[in-house]
């Protein structure tokens, strides 16, 4: 993460800019990313989304649930 990430991040959020993360890294290294400049935070929960297919349907992307890893049943909204 470089070093003006964090500020970066507060300063969009004092604006009320909504901020998430998206990223190709390993998903491990994302979420502490999202964690470390407050992106995400830990008492409210967070989704990660997995992309396993070719086409943009929505049966090529997988939703879990970063404390259980617990799969969203692919026919069932999560909001």
């Amino acid at each position: 993460m470089k070093n003006e990430t964090k500020a970066a991040i507060e300063e969009l959020k004092a604006a009320e800019v909504g901020c998430v993360m998206i990223t190709g890294d390993n998903t491990l290294t994302g979420s502490n990313i999202s964690f470390k400049c407050s992106i995400s935070d830990k008492r409210k929960g967070m989704i990660i989304v997995d992309y396993v297919g070719n086409k943009l349907t929505e049966e090529e992307f997988i939703f879990h649930d970063y404390e259980d890893r617990k799969d969203f049943p692919p026919d069932k909204p999560i909001a």
